[in-house]
């Protein structure tokens, strides 16, 4: 009993010394006693890659990946960084922490460029260096359109009527720059010019376009491209004269329902306009001038149309009342000109056509007056606005058995002098006849002739 109760004693004075090396196996002998950190050993990508949206948005659902051990349990607290790669944009958490069940969540906001997009997954090793673990893509597209821009055919020319060299571009943008494709862009053609189609669908550059086919008008012309919504822009073209065609027709111009006084040159010029079918004036095509029922004095005038298709023709009228002018073109017709002549008084005889010729051999034309008119026995150049050298005609007209002196004011080097008989024949039209003397005629310093005056 003694040798029994002696063990017991020995056995617990013992134990104490026996449990303490067992612990510090456990705590792995010599440590600090503190849980290793749990390494990283794998990712998996779980959701948010491949997605697509609109640039400067974010995607529809959250990027998630989850962190495992090298045993394949949840490396929980183990941080990932997601890295945007390239192309602009965020992420509402670039560093995140895997929770309890190994998963890290953030959200991807694009960036404002459109195309493809990419994230990195990353985290640090042990010893510091970087890892890439993978990564996850997206496909940032154009946003609304907001923009619409001249891009291509602006500045063109090419004859009235003719299509351009080349078509007309308009490219439509998202408010970042980006190119939108399948917008509607609506075209119209001013100056009756014309679009070959009226709508048009960007392309993958943004581009829209058409032929544009100019008008009529001679000079700029416009394009204008639109969308709903957004400011519209405007194509400029230049419409060059196309060449000539035979003509068609004859127009007024100027000069009609105008009102003079009698026996003057009529105020405003009447011009008539001959054109092609295309309505551009047609040169070098003779236009006759002619007096219409009751005007008397009016010989008939062929004009010829200048390079822009009018005749203009300026002269006297010296019948009171409304008078009618025509103009003719053979095979086109003719348009009437209505001029009020308003009466002047006084006894009216007739208009004369006055010619001085030189006494050389043969004989020259010293000077032929085509407007003196006789008007109660008094004649007068009613075109003196400048007569020879600057001054007017003025003379009396007598019986036949009297003379008249044609008195002519003159310059200090040249001066005019004409003599001889102007009178009224039976029929009461004056007819004259006489000598001059002038100015130097051909190689005659001394410039002598005979000059005669008729009724027109």
């Amino acid at each position: 009993m003694r040798m029994e109760g002696l063990c017991r004693t020995l056995l617990a004075a013992l134990v104490p010394w026996l449990v303490v090396p067992t612990f510090l196996v456990g705590c792995g002998g010599g440590c600090d006693c503190e849980q290793p950190d749990v390494e990283l050993a794998s990712l998996e990508i779980v959701d948010g890659s491949g997605q697509t949206g609109p640039v400067a948005q974010s995607l529809t659902k959250a990027l998630v990946v989850r962190l495992l051990t090298s045993s394949g349990t949840p490396a929980t607290g183990q941080t990932v960084s997601f890295a945007v790669a390239g192309g602009g944009g965020s992420v509402s958490a670039d560093s995140v922490a895997a929770d309890t069940n190994g998963y890290a969540r953030t959200q991807w906001t694009l960036g404002t460029v459109a195309g493809p997009r990419r994230i990195e997954l990353r985290s640090v090793g042990r010893d510091g260096t970087p890892i890439v673990w993978g990564s996850m893509d997206a496909t940032a597209t154009h946003g609304p359109p907001a923009v619409l821009t001249v891009a291509a055919g602006d500045g063109q020319s090419a004859e009235q009527m003719q299509p351009l060299a080349n078509p007309i571009g308009a490219r439509v943008t998202d408010r970042y720059g980006n190119p939108c494709e399948g917008v509607t862009v609506a075209f119209a053609a001013g100056s009756g010019g014309s679009a070959a189609t009226s709508t048009a669908t960007s392309d993958t550059e943004g581009m829209a376009g058409t032929q544009w086919t100019l008008g009529l008008p001679i000079g700029q012309q416009t394009l204008e491209a639109s969308i709903p919504g957004l400011s519209s822009v405007s194509f400029a073209a230049t419409a060059t004269r196309a060449p000539s065609g035979a003509p068609v027709a004859i127009s007024k111009v100027a000069g009609d329902q105008q009102s003079m006084p009698q026996h003057t040159m009529i105020p405003q010029e009447l011009q008539i306009r001959v054109s092609d079918q295309l309505g551009n004036g047609v040169p070098g095509v003779p236009v006759v001038f002619s007096g219409g029922a009751g005007t008397s004095y009016f010989p008939a005038k062929t004009i010829v149309t200048d390079g822009e298709g009018i005749a203009k023709w300026a002269g006297y009228l010296h019948d009171a009342g409304e008078q009618m002018v025509n103009a003719t073109v053979p095979g086109l017709g003719n348009a009437s000109f209505k001029v009020a002549v308003a009466a002047s008084g006084g006894r009216f005889d007739g208009v004369y056509t006055l010619k001085a010729l030189c006494d050389l051999w043969p004989p020259v034309t010293a000077a032929t007056f085509d407007h003196l008119l006789i008007r109660d026995n008094t004649w007068s150049d009613p075109n003196d606005v400048g007569g020879i050298f600057g001054h007017p005609w003025s003379g009396t007209v007598q019986p036949a058995d009297g003379a008249t002196v044609f008195g002519y004011a003159h310059t200090r080097l040249f001066p005019w002098s004409f003599a001889g008989v102007m009178s009224f024949d039976a029929s009461g039209r004056a007819v004259g006849s006489g000598t001059y003397h002038a100015f130097p005629c051909g190689s005659d310093s001394n410039n002598r002739g005979t000059w005669s005056a008729e009724r027109q």
